[in-house]
């Protein structure tokens, strides 16, 4: 399929090979849901990233609720996570793998999640962007996390 339908640049093509507008924005879609999902009220932070991405960079997807967000990872763990808050209102994440969060505006600590979590809210102002720092705790066989786990790392 890719040898007959695509382009050396990745552009999509119909038979008999017319570019093709909703093949190329549905890849990128496709690409975009599998670093950030946002549905049923909440942010899922790299609900499907491939082991072939095992480090990479995202900035600038948004979200419904109008939150943007950029995402590091590196050898299959998050390591850096910013959101800006367009319009305020409360921000809720599920992340990969369980984690220790806090949650940074400016200097300014406006969250801290102690206990190691798949999700975290806090409250955002309009205009504000909020870094988070994330220590992904270890998972021991068989504990509750192990079985929820949709984020897979080799």
């Amino acid at each position: 399929l890719l040898s007959k339908f695509v382009t050396p640049s990745l552009l999509g093509l119909h038979p008999p090979h017319y570019f093709q507008i909703d093949a190329n924005l549905g890849g990128a879609a496709a690409v975009a849901e599998m670093l950030l999902q946002s549905h049923g009220g909440r942010l899922r932070v790299l609900p499907a990233c491939p082991t072939a991405w095992w480090t990479g960079r995202v900035r600038g997807l948004v979200g419904r609720g109008g939150f943007t967000v950029d995402i590091e990872w590196r050898e299959g763990r998050l390591e850096g996570l910013r959101v800006h808050s367009r319009f305020g209102g409360t921000c809720r994440l599920r992340l990969p793998r369980p984690a220790r969060i806090e949650v940074r505006c400016g200097k300014r600590l406006v969250r801290r999640f102690r206990k190691a979590a798949l999700e975290a809210a806090w409250k955002t102002a309009a205009g504000r962007d909020y870094e988070l720092k994330i220590t992904e705790a270890e998972i021991e066989e068989g504990s509750q996390f192990g079985r929820d786990l949709r984020y897979h790392h080799g």
